[in-house]
């Protein structure tokens, strides 16, 4: 091989590896522990959500880092409840729902329904101190990776904190 092919090689893999950035897969928005959330999940519960408010001029993207944050927390509430062997009953999520008609409209449509029902989860969990014993216990635990468009997890203050510096940003996701 020439010195021009290595150097050539050698330029195109780097510009791959940049490329790539730190992120795992450009179409994950986070992993928590061994869950997946895919932008693509993301992007349909944000549509859902700025199609519900009656704000017209909210976009999806105005509610991606609000979804992928309540995601995460979700999800580690869902890993509590597994763990602590906690029971949410349905009669319990209903009562929540019946308190805000937002809610319960949301709890009701497709793109949000699962969506609704771990944040219901989340929200009962943090209800008891045997749930929210739980949950520090799973939050501590669990590894939280967050692809860098939403910035980094803050395990502490259980939100996403803005240190994002990606410069790549999946195109916008059709509906």
């Amino acid at each position: 091989m020439s010195k021009l092919s290595a150097k050539l090689v050698a330029l195109i893999s780097a510009g791959l590896l940049a490329l790539t950035g730190c992120a795992g897969s450009p179409q994950t928005a986070a992993q928590v522990g061994d869950r997946r959330i895919t932008e693509s999940e993301v992007s349909q519960i944000a549509w859902a959500l700025a199609d519900a408010s009656a704000d017209k001029t909210d976009t999806p993207a105005a509610y991606n880092s609000t979804v992928v944050t309540l995601m995460i927390q979700s999800e580690l509430a869902h890993a509590a409840i597994v763990e602590a062997g906690i029971t949410i009953a349905d009669a319990d999520r209903q009562t929540l729902y019946a308190s805000n008609p937002q809610l319960g409209q949301l709890a009701t449509q497709p793109a949000t329904a699962a969506f609704m029902q771990r944040y219901a989860d989340l929200y009962l969990l943090a209800q008891s101190d045997a749930g929210n014993d739980a949950f520090t216990k799973v939050v501590k635990a669990t590894k939280v990776v967050v692809n860098p468009r939403y910035g980094s997890w803050d395990p502490t203050q259980l939100e996403l904190a803005a240190t994002g510096g990606s410069l790549s940003e999946p195109a916008p996701t059709k509906r």
